[in-house]
């Protein structure tokens, strides 16, 4: 999962972060929720949209989690890589250093970007038994 809302309706990085750098404005947010949900302030209880409304106690799938530094959902993925670890939920969680939301439309110009595609790949594969990606 890749800097991703997870459900969380306030944190300090929301309240932090984003702006029109990023395209995660107030406004932004409001917008991108819109293309979700007629009603939008209906996600929230929503649990295909808010992840935090279901049971993650069990049955969850690993997860690699990467998140943006500067990113105003960086504490959903903090959020959801503590929940996976306080359940044992196979997790690595990754907080790629010096870069905003959508990091990864930026493969030819970040390393970040690459690595964290590069990492998730990792992960799975692990998580599946099938060793070290091909050179």
């Amino acid at each position: 999962m890749f800097y991703g809302w997870f459900g969380l309706a306030d944190s300090s990085s929301m309240r932090l972060l984003g702006g029109p750098w990023d395209g995660l404005t107030e406004e932004d947010w409001q917008w991108y929720l819109g293309l979700y949900a007629e009603d939008a302030a209906a996600l929230v209880r929503e649990p295909y949209a808010n992840l935090f409304l279901n049971d993650m106690t069990r049955d969850m799938p690993a997860c690699y989690i990467a998140a943006a530094e500067f990113d105003p959902l960086r504490d959903d993925s903090a959020t959801l890589a503590a929940i996976c670890e306080q359940y044992g939920t196979p997790v690595r969680y990754e907080v790629f250093k010096g870069v905003i939301h959508a990091f990864l439309h930026y493969t030819r110009m970040l390393d970040e970007a690459n690595d964290a595609l590069e990492h998730a790949a990792t992960f799975y594969r692990q998580q599946l038994g099938l060793g070290p990606l091909p050179s």
